[in-house]
C-alpha cells in the first residue's frame, strides 16, 4: 500500500523558489546501525529495522543487546526515509539521524518526505551510505533569518493530518484491521493462480532510447529503473512483476507493456485480473516475500510452488469479488 505523502493530500501547491539548500549534516547528528545476522538473532520485543518500504522496514522483533533508537530519522540504503516515534534497533543498512536542536514530530516528518524524494537516485548498485548522506543537501522553507523555518514546516504537517480525508483513511483503516476475518480464507498456490515468466537480461550498454518501461529489482517506481526502446522480450499489460532477487518480494501491478530484467518474475493471471485486484494481491505478495532474501532467493521454481492464503468462496475458489471490493472501498480508491 502506499504511505501519506503518496496519496493526493488537500494541501495546497507550495511555492518553493524561496527555499533553501542544506546539509542534512548540518541539521542532523547521525550514526550508523549494528549489523546483525539472522543467525545471532534472539527473539523479543524490540523491533528491528532494515532496508525496505514494507512495514516501515520493520524486519523482526529481537531480544539482543543493542543500542536503541527513538525520536529520530531513518534512512536506508535507498534512501527511504522515516519518522521513528518508537524504540528500535536498526542494522547497518541504517542511518539513524537526530535533530541538532529540539523538533516537534511534525518537522521530522516534513524533512522525512523531502529526503525520501531522493530515492531514486539509488538502488543495490549505487547505495545510500554514509559518504551519501555527507554530500546530501536538501531544500527546505526558511524564516526572514535564512535559518530553517520548522514552524512552517511544523504547520504543513499538522494541516495533512488534521484533515478530513486523511482522517477518514486513518479512521477506515482503524475499522477495517478490526473486521477483516481470515479464518475461512483459504492457501492457493502460484501456479494455479499464474503463469510465471523470468524476464531477460538486458545491459545499459544494450539499452536504445524509447519510452518502455524497463522493470528493475527496486522497491520504488512501481519498478521502474529506465525508459528503453528495445522491444525483443516485451511483457504485457495487465500482468504482476515480483522482485525475486534485489528488492526480494516487492510486487507492483503493470498497466503497459514492459521489459523486466532478469531478477524480476512476471506474473501473468489466469483469471480475469484488474487494477483493484491486483493491489490487494500485491500487498499479500510483498508479505510473503519477507521470507526469502539474499540468500534464500525467491526464484520461479520456488515461487511457483509458494502459497498464498487468500478469500475464498464456498466453492473453495479465490473470491476476486470481495478482493475488488475491498480496495473499492478503501478512500484512496478514487486515485488509482
Amino acid at each position: 500500500m502506499k504511505n501519506l505523502f503518496d496519496y493526493n493530500c488537500p494541501a495546497k501547491v507550495v511555492d518553493t523558489s524561496k527555499w533553501k539548500e542544506f546539509y542534512l549534516t548540518d541539521l542532523f547528528n547521525f550514526v550508523r546501525g549494528t549489523r546483525l545476522t539472522r543467525a545471532d538473532s534472539i527473539d523479543g520485543n524490540i523491533p528491528l529495522v532494515t532496508a525496505g518500504q514494507i512495514n516501515q522496514g520493520i524486519e523482526r522483533f529481537i531480544g539482543n543487546e543493542m543500542v536503541i533508537y527513538s525520536n529520530c530519522l531513518t534512512i536506508d540504503m535507498f534512501c527511504f526515509c522515516t519518522y521513528r516515534d518508537y524504540k528500535f534497533c536498526c542494522d547497518d543498512n541504517i542511518l539513524v539521524l537526530t535533530p541538532k536542536i529540539k523538533l516537534s514530530k511534525y518537522s521530522m516528518i516534513f524533512i522525512a518526505a523531502i529526503v525520501s524524494t531522493d530515492r531514486h537516485k539509488f538502488s543495490y548498485i549505487n547505495q545510500y551510505r554514509q559518504k551519501s548522506l555527507q554530500v546530501h543537501k536538501i531544500k527546505i522553507p526558511i524564516n526572514s533569518n535564512n535559518t530553517p523555518d520548522w514552524q512552517y514546516m511544523e504547520n504543513y504537517i499538522k494541516q495533512i493530518y488534521e484533515s478530513e480525508e486523511i482522517q477518514k483513511i486513518v479512521s477506515t483503516n482503524k475499522e477495517q484491521d478490526k473486521n477483516v476475518n481470515i479464518a475461512n480464507w483459504k492457501e492457493f498456490s502460484f501456479e494455479s493462480l499464474f503463469e510465471i515468466k523470468k524476464g531477460k537480461r538486458l545491459t545499459k550498454a544494450d539499452m536504445k532510447n524509447g519510452d518502455i518501461k524497463y522493470i528493475g529489482a527496486t522497491a520504488f517506481n512501481n519498478g521502474i529503473t529506465a525508459n528503453i526502446g528495445n522491444d525483443e522480450c516485451l511483457h504485457p499489460a495487465n500482468t504482476i512483476t515480483v522482485c525475486y532477487n534485489g528488492s526480494v518480494g516487492e510486487a507492483f501491478y503493470q498497466t503497459e507493456t514492459f521489459w523486466a530484467t532478469d531478477d524480476v518474475n512476471v506474473l501473468y493471471p489466469k483469471f480475469e485480473l484488474n487494477q483493484h485486484i491486483a493491489l490487494f494481491l500485491t500487498a499479500l505478495i510483498r508479505k510473503i516475500g519477507k521470507r526469502f532474501g539474499y540468500t534464500n532467493k525467491w526464484t520461479k521454481e520456488i515461487m511457483e510452488k509458494s502459497k498464498i492464503l487468500l478469500p475464498a468462496t464456498p466453492t473453495n475458489t479465490p473470491d476476486w469479488q470481495f478482493m475488488e471490493n475491498y480496495i473499492n472501498s478503501l478512500p484512496y480508491s478514487r486515485c488509482l
